[in-house]
């Protein structure tokens, strides 16, 4: 029986993750970036939001600079 490996990423951080401390999300969104959150911020908190643009929106009030929303880019802006 073969063992399985994890999916590589498909993308790489444009700049160091090294100060996010925790990551704001829709549920749905952890899964279809799985293999890019196992591989650059494994072990970081996950906190769950209604909407990837909510978690946008948490994040851009969130003035320590530690907190990342996985979101749209038109949600970012």
């Amino acid at each position: 029986m073969k063992t399985p490996h994890p999916t590589p990423p498909r993308a790489e951080p444009l700049t160091s993750l090294s100060h996010i401390k925790k990551l704001y999300s829709h549920p749905q969104a952890w899964g279809q970036c799985k293999a890019f959150l196992s591989a650059y911020l494994k072990g970081i908190e996950r906190q769950d939001v209604s909407s990837t643009s909510k978690a946008a929106e948490i994040v851009a009030a969130d003035r320590s600079g530690t907190s990342a929303a996985v979101s749209s880019s038109i949600a970012a802006e």
